[in-house]
């Protein structure tokens, strides 16, 4: 079990948000910070659930977020869905007065996916299609994937529409790719391409494709860049056209959560909905993928070279992903949520830099791929002061 501690505070009186906020109650009704875990109980006895949820009360937790990974559970065949076990979960959690944040399972397909639809899997470079097995292996250019995500999704949220302490959402898992290189995601990057420059000429133009005499004369000339940086010239295809297949993969990311998030907002408009971020990822326009998001969270790990200054530099720029990117004010609520390894000086100094509250657990878990982690979560005060200008970037970056 992967235990976190989620603090929120509340927003200032002052606050005016640009998009209608969730209502407050979602942050506890009795006024007191959310403290709570990272709970799976699928692969758990059903008989430990008890021992858990004891151990969450008398340890005063009052939240926990579940089944980000589960779809292999809610869905074992294809439009056959188990609810009865995370029902039976929530309802232990309910009786003990702890709430939900559940994930959005899209990040780890069932097998029977894999299988089925060979084009839900992204394509290397090499040409060989990524093996079922891991996580994120899907492609985002697949019309079958993003069609099977959003039907999963509905199927949870209108299943969990009126359970009453599932108070939100976690889009997916640390989204940012991969790059696919089938010709389903050469022809999305085409299409791309097509909508962000409107004529060939203008693309030409933009490229510089008369260097070396590399003019493209229709739309289907147009193939995925390579850009693997060798030799002297750093990268051996277009530069221009390196960046806008950058620009892409962010964009199919974001385009892939938004499908999501169209269906938790329309069936129920008081969920709050948040997506864990990680750090100053090179990969993605985090703006971008924030636009849809209520709060958005953040994981680090020092343990892997982003502690110290690095870290409390990307707990700066994380609260900036909830700043209005014209006037580069504090509008909105965006909490940032800090999932740590092994870096327990991390917290305090995270704390000398929000006026939000922070706290820490330690954590265990029982599969030897998750580490023991701690978590901190702290607030911007909501306040309209100057955001800072690494704030006001728009992360493009790379």
């Amino acid at each position: 079990v992967l235990w976190l501690v989620v603090s929120l505070a509340g927003s200032s009186a002052a606050q005016q948000p640009t998009r209608p906020a969730p209502g407050m109650e979602t942050f506890g009704r009795d006024g007191h910070m959310y403290i709570g875990a990272d709970y799976c109980p699928e692969p758990w006895p059903k008989d430990r659930w008890q021992t858990d949820v004891r151990l969450m009360r008398e340890a005063g937790f009052n939240i926990v977020r579940m089944a980000e990974f589960s779809w292999a559970f809610i869905e074992p065949q294809e439009g056959v869905y188990d609810f009865a076990w995370l029902d039976s979960a929530l309802a232990l959690l309910d009786q003990n007065g702890i709430n939900a944040i559940l994930g959005t399972p899209t990040a780890s397909m069932p097998a029977w996916i894999a299988r089925k639809y060979r084009d839900v899997l992204a394509m290397q470079s090499n040409g060989q299609r990524y093996r079922w097995g891991s996580r994120k292996d899907y492609s985002l250019s697949s019309r079958t994937y993003r069609f099977l995500s959003q039907r999963i999704t509905r199927a949870m949220a209108e299943h969990f529409a009126k359970t009453p302490n599932v108070i939100g959402w976690q889009t997916d898992n640390e989204l940012s790719g991969p790059r696919d290189f089938s010709e389903t995601s050469r022809v999305d990057f085409q299409d791309w391409l097509r909508g962000k420059y409107g004529t060939l000429e203008t693309l030409n133009r933009s490229w510089g494709t008369y260097f070396w005499g590399h003019l493209i004369g229709d739309w289907a000339e147009i193939s995925i860049p390579d850009c693997t940086g060798e030799g002297m010239w750093g990268i051996s295809g277009n530069p221009s056209a390196c960046l806008d297949w950058r620009r892409f993969n962010s964009f199919i990311n974001a385009r892939f959560q938004a499908g999501q998030v169209a269906i938790l907002r329309a069936v129920n408009p008081r969920w709050i909905i948040t997506h864990n971020l990680m750090g100053l990822n090179p990969t993605i326009d985090y703006f971008e993928l924030a636009r849809d998001l209520d709060v958005v969270s953040w994981d680090n790990y020092p343990a892997l070279d982003r502690a110290g200054a690095a870290g409390i530099l990307t707990s700066t720029w994380t609260g900036g992903w909830g700043t209005d990117r014209i006037f580069g004010t504090q509008t909105e609520r965006t909490p940032v949520v800090d999932i740590s390894c092994e870096d327990y000086g991390l917290a305090a100094r995270l704390a000398e830099n929000h006026e939000g509250p922070v706290v820490q657990l330690l954590a265990e878990s029982q599969a030897p791929r998750e580490v023991p982690v701690f978590n901190t979560v702290a607030e911007s005060t909501g306040t309209q002061a100057p955001a800072r200008a690494a704030r006001r970037s728009d992360n493009r970056a790379y």
